[in-house]
């Protein structure tokens, strides 16, 4: 949401209260007259606060994009690398894509190639900068990322200071940026931390890659707590599906693993395609680049062309 908006709505709805609106958001005394006549710019603050009252008043996000959080508390099973490829994958398929790295690892970015970017999404969700342009690294014209590094983890202190602020800051960053792109994806941490509630506030919807390993349903039911309870401030999210990764279909555990899966989860989307177990995806990491720009007659190449086919019918 910007301020652009946000005084657009206050023009059409011309019920509203001026002075209200300003005790109700906490602004500065007259500062919502002055936005209004044009001599007056807010703060990121003040326009989150703003939005916020609004909504009540039926304020909504205009944004059409799809914003998938990917998330799974357990590591190894191909979050970051779902998110590269899927996100190239869609590019072939004609959409502008935005990728962001809220990994503090910042292995999306190293992925990528892009291992020291300053500045970085942490300043955007501390408020050092609201410049997004000028932090964002195209990979190729309509794939373009938000890198981080490990100065994330300041923001997960900052953010849990602020509670129900916290869980919002993130959709108020990327709410505006999302505008610009037909679909965002989230590569979220292997936690259950403020980073991923946030994520999950900002977000349309949830992609849980699984590998069909020993011990990989260990913290599903927490991960669906931690769904329920964002749905407080995000009631429509909803799981776009389950995504098996690294699979060897011959396997008789892999296949016995996904047939239990399905069982399980009946009242969940599973996808029908699966990532298959690939040496080519994982020279493709070393490597730094997509599997498209390394390996494009591979089968994960077509694995993850197939998924976003699959996501776009």
């Amino acid at each position: 949401m910007n301020q652009e908006k946000i005084l657009k709505f206050i023009k059409k709805n011309d019920m509203l209260k001026i002075s209200a609106l300003e005790r109700q958001a906490g602004l500065p005394s007259n500062s919502l007259h002055k936005a209004l006549n044009g001599n007056y710019s807010f703060k990121q603050e003040y326009v989150e606060r703003l939005a916020d009252v609004l909504s009540k008043f039926g304020l909504e996000d205009e944004s059409d994009a799809k914003i998938i959080s990917i998330i799974n508390n357990k590591g190894g099973v191909g979050k970051t690398t779902t998110a590269c490829n899927l996100g190239k994958a869609l590019e072939l398929r004609g959409k502008k894509v935005l990728l962001v790295d809220l990994d503090p690892q910042g292995n999306l970015s190293q992925y990528l190639g892009c291992t020291n970017p300053q500045p970085e999404f942490v300043d955007l969700v501390l408020g050092k900068t609201d410049d997004w342009e000028k932090i964002l690294h195209k990979h190729s014209e309509n794939l373009h990322l938000l890198p981080s590094t490990i100065n994330l983890d300041a923001a997960t202190l900052e953010l849990q200071k602020q509670t129900i602020g916290g869980y919002k800051r993130i959709k108020n960053v990327i709410g505006p940026i999302a505008e610009n792109y037909d679909f965002v994806l989230i590569d979220c941490p292997p936690s259950l931390s403020i980073l991923t509630a946030g994520s999950l506030v900002a977000s349309t919807d949830i992609i849980i890659p699984l590998d069909a390993e020993p011990f990989s349903m260990n913290g599903i039911s927490n991960m669906f707590n931690l769904i329920n309870d964002v749905r407080d401030l995000n009631p429509n999210i909803q799981i776009l599906g389950f995504l098996f990764t690294s699979i060897k279909p011959k396997t008789v555990l892999h296949r016995d693993f996904m047939k239990s899966l399905r069982d399980q989860v009946t009242n969940y989307n599973v996808f029908d395609t699966f990532i298959h177990d690939s040496i080519a995806i994982a020279e493709s990491t070393g490597a730094q680049k997509d599997i498209f720009d390394y390996a494009p007659d591979s089968k994960g190449a077509d694995d993850y062309l197939n998924l976003a086919i699959e996501i776009l019918d």
